[in-house]
């Protein structure tokens, strides 16, 4: 320790917390891009399965389209692609 205008310093503690500070930052920006990437893993994951559901669907109704236009009866295409009613409207 030292005396400078009548105060006394610790230049090691002021080092240490110093020190102890940048530790500090330097795990928060960790856990950030560590939170971040996680979210965005987390997003792209499911717009995958979102975008695969539609279209799937959108297939399912296709391949209706075509089995109605080639005469199979509505019935069955409901069955087999297991269609509801609300789909074989939009047929």
């Amino acid at each position: 320790m030292f005396e400078q205008n009548g105060f006394m310093h610790n230049s090691l503690i002021c080092t240490e917390s110093l020190r102890k500070y940048r530790d500090t930052i330097s795990v928060m920006e960790g856990q950030y891009q560590e939170g971040w990437e996680k979210g965005l893993a987390e997003g792209e994951a499911k717009g995958l399965a979102k975008g695969e559901a539609k279209g799937r669907a959108k297939e399912r109704l296709q391949n209706a389209r075509s089995l109605k236009e080639n005469g199979v009866a509505l019935d069955i295409i409901a069955r087999s692609l297991e269609l509801t009613d609300a789909e074989l409207q939009q047929l």
